[in-house]
């Protein structure tokens, strides 16, 4: 079984996890919206990697037009996720690697899962919070622009 097929948690039994445990430790259902973020930071990493003499140009070129190509299906709705996947890490690494070969595997050098889901959840935040200050200005810019109208009766 090779470290794709296999699950991040599984060194640790000697079976493998009930259904049930698979469904609620799954976070993908929750995790979808930050898709794009993960792809983009996944593309940065590719090319710090190359950029310090970690992997080749060649695989940080292979590895971000997969990860393009993982975008545009799942824009398209033709990527599947799976809960078996665990993760929308996972997940669009695994269809990556599927895409693009063995370089694909060296995307994970010098990061956790636990890194990725912390910078993807930190884009996340902050292109939400850019989005309700958005609105609070426009509700600003709103209210001063009515506040010597009459009220309406």
């Amino acid at each position: 079984m090779s470290s794709q097929e296999s699950k991040s948690r599984s060194g640790r039994f000697d079976l493998p996890a009930n259904e049930l445990v698979e469904k609620f430790n799954a976070t993908i259902p929750f995790e979808q919206r930050v898709c794009p973020l993960d792809i983009k930071d996944s593309q940065t990493h590719a090319t710090m990697l190359a950029r310090q003499g970690i992997i080749s140009e060649a695989d940080a070129q292979a590895i971000c037009r997969g990860l393009d190509q993982v975008a545009e299906e799942i824009r398209s709705g033709k990527f599947v996720f799976t809960v078996k996947d665990e993760d929308i890490h996972m997940a669009i690494e695994k269809r990556m690697t599927e895409i693009v070969g063995p370089a694909g595997g060296r995307l994970h050098t010098g990061r956790s899962r636990n890194d990725q889901t912390t910078t993807s959840t930190k884009m996340y935040l902050r292109h939400v919070i850019r989005e309700v200050q958005e609105a609070i200005r426009g509700l600003q810019t709103e209210s001063v622009s009515r506040w010597r109208a009459p009220m309406p009766m």
